[in-house]
């Protein structure tokens, strides 16, 4: 089976320029846990001309829902192109029982998804337009241009570990801008409702994901970034033409 410690195994790549976003998530005002998503930048190929990125992500929460405690661990790790296919692995643990998720998209543009519950796999393909994106790619800067007022918008959310697609349109909040003793960051607002739930979230306008906000279940849970990155550094870097980071089963 896939992984037993799904992050511990990534490429180091300490070589290629990287910026780190951690975000303290809050219920009601109640801070609650963390994620941390670090973004690494691969330098062009021949096979990928425009480079690409490789996302990591780690989110931890304790909290109190309805009275009842919950322990929630998320490690996800994908790469992203414009040009190439992707690949993602998420592992979940709800108080301790774990779901795991391997997608791949095919050149064609299809997905093939398994979900992994107690060794038991379900598989699930979805059509090309039956599935535009998968939650992780929100954190990635180079896919800024994909989010749009008035877009209709089919993603798989991994932080759920489900395989129901989740569907809704974008809707613009406007823009924004946050001032603090260092710096000024614009960027846009947009939102999407779904039959499980909303998400609302800022942009910076170089596709940083500053500050986002998620109900599930009627249950909001803020995330304030801490600090905004600094912009990479891209120097003389070799280029890596594998994809290293993610371990999957052949689907």
């Amino acid at each position: 089976m896939i992984i037993g410690c799904l992050l511990l195994g990534l490429a180091q790549a300490s070589t290629n320029p990287s910026q780190v976003l951690i975000y303290d998530l809050s219920i009601k005002g109640l801070t609650v846990g963390t994620r941390k998503v670090t973004i690494t930048y691969i330098p062009a190929s021949e096979d990928n001309p425009l480079g690409s990125r490789r996302l990591e992500s780690f989110t931890e929460v304790e909290a109190k829902i309805h009275g009842k405690k919950l322990s929630y661990l998320q490690r996800t790790s994908a790469q992203l192109s414009n040009q190439t296919t992707k690949k993602f692995v998420s592992s979940i643990s709800v108080n301790g029982q774990v779901t795991e998720l391997q997608g791949k998209q095919k050149k064609d543009g299809t997905w093939a998804v398994n979900q992994i519950i107690s060794g038991k796999v379900t598989k699930k393909e979805y059509s090309r337009n039956g599935l535009h994106a998968f939650s992780l790619e929100l954190f990635d800067p180079g896919q800024i241009s994909r989010w749009e007022e008035g877009d209709r918008f089919r993603f798989l959310s991994l932080e759920s570990g489900e395989l129901d697609v989740l569907e809704g349109t974008w809707s613009s909040k406007g823009q924004f801008q946050l001032t603090n003793a260092y710096e000024s960051i614009s960027g846009q607002k947009l939102s999407i409702k779904t039959d499980k739930g909303g998400l609302e979230a800022l942009w910076s306008h170089t596709g940083l994901l500053i500050d986002w906000s998620l109900t599930i279940s009627g249950i909001r849970v803020d995330a304030d970034i801490r600090d905004i990155p600094k912009p990479p550094q891209f120097g003389e870097i070799a280029p890596m033409k594998t994809f290293g980071g993610v371990e999957e089963e052949e689907l």
